[in-house]
């Protein structure tokens, strides 16, 4: 964990917790409605993704997907290595390019016939997830005609590496009925 790592991961915390405000126009290159999202999610923002891209680092990448966990814990060795191991500038843009171009109101479009889906549907989801709330689990499940919820306490945005009994409940849930 070198100075470079440290500095991007506090920066990104900061903006994260809203102890550091991204809606700077100056700073990060833009202001009014459509900055909105970016505002409300830094690294969508035109200079903080391409920073975190320049500054990344394998410890880095350890550091950063620990906010992703409950009470911050690590994350395996072999997952980090898996992403390292494909980590590059393509790879770092291909991502950013990716996530800049889910804009909430196509997803939200992508998705407004979900109730059209009939079939059973097992709706598992971390009660520790700091990126996508249970809330969020609550509207999807409610969306579909069929579903159930399960809220898995002690996970977050990765709730099959914080609770791998969860594998055994999917495949539970897609075996066909006695």
């Amino acid at each position: 964990f070198d100075f470079q790592d440290a500095e991007i991961f506090f920066l990104w915390d900061a903006l994260r917790n809203g102890a550091l405000r991204a809606d700077d126009g100056e700073l990060f290159g833009g202001t009014g409605d459509r900055h909105e999202a970016a505002a409300r999610d830094p690294i969508r923002r035109r200079g903080v993704g391409e920073a975190f891209n320049a500054t990344t680092s394998k410890s880095g990448i350890r550091q950063l997907l620990r906010l992703s966990r409950p009470g911050h814990k690590p994350m395996p060795e072999p997952m980090i290595d898996e992403i390292w191991s494909s980590w590059d500038k393509g790879m770092g843009r291909a991502v950013l390019g990716l996530y800049r171009s889910a804009d909430p109101e196509e997803l939200a479009a992508a998705g407004a016939d979900v109730g059209r889906l009939t079939c059973p549907a097992l709706v598992l989801w971390g009660t520790e997830d700091p990126y996508i709330g249970v809330d969020q689990g609550w509207r999807y499940a409610e969306a579909l005609p069929n579903a159930e919820l399960e809220l898995v306490e002690d996970a977050g945005h990765w709730l099959w590496i914080d609770r791998p009994d969860v594998i055994g409940r999917v495949i539970a849930h897609l075996e066909p009925p006695a």
